[in-house]
């Protein structure tokens, strides 16, 4: 399992760092935040994660988010705090997210065809410095998440992922 996941995350890199974003330049994509890893800040069990920020001030942003991995999608609005910058390169961060999770049949054991479940994530970890990249501007983040969905026990999974920005 990890060497299919390892392959698929290294041709959805490529693909990613490989678009033609020509038709964007008359656009303004300032907003928009897009990640790629091993789960997310946001929402939690996605793979890949599209955000727009509608408002970003000095340290906070609210966002709308949309998720996707394999089994289960998600899509939120929450609030991302950045903290002052305690470490050399690395910023800590809070995220509150209230989301809708869907699982396909994959996940679902019981019979019904999709699984729906109403959620809060919390998270939080540190944030890289900026680094630009094939003109995108990127940060590494790593830390902790957990989904509270009313109906299991709390858990607490680790997210590390790549977040960009095209300029």
């Amino acid at each position: 399992m990890l060497k299919f996941f390892s392959i698929f995350l290294i041709i959805f890199q490529s693909f990613i760092f490989g678009l033609d974003v020509s038709f964007l330049k008359d656009r303004s994509d300032e907003n928009y935040r897009y990640s790629i890893g091993f789960l997310n800040e946001r929402l939690g069990f996605n793979l890949f994660n599209i955000s727009y920020v509608w408002n970003e001030k000095k340290n906070t942003e609210f966002f709308a988010s949309f998720g996707t991995s394999i089994m289960i999608s998600g899509i939120g609005i929450g609030w991302k705090r950045y903290y002052n910058n305690q470490f050399y390169t690395m910023h800590p961060f809070s995220v509150i997210t209230i989301l809708q999770r869907y699982g396909n049949k994959m996940v679902v054991t019981n019979g019904s065809a999709i699984r729906t479940d109403n959620c809060i994530s919390v998270s939080g970890g540190l944030r890289s410095s900026q680094f630009e990249l094939f003109n995108r501007i990127m940060n590494l983040q790593l830390g902790f998440f957990s989904n509270i969905d009313f109906r299991n026990d709390l858990e607490l999974w680790p997210f590390i992922n790549i977040e960009f920005k095209i300029k």
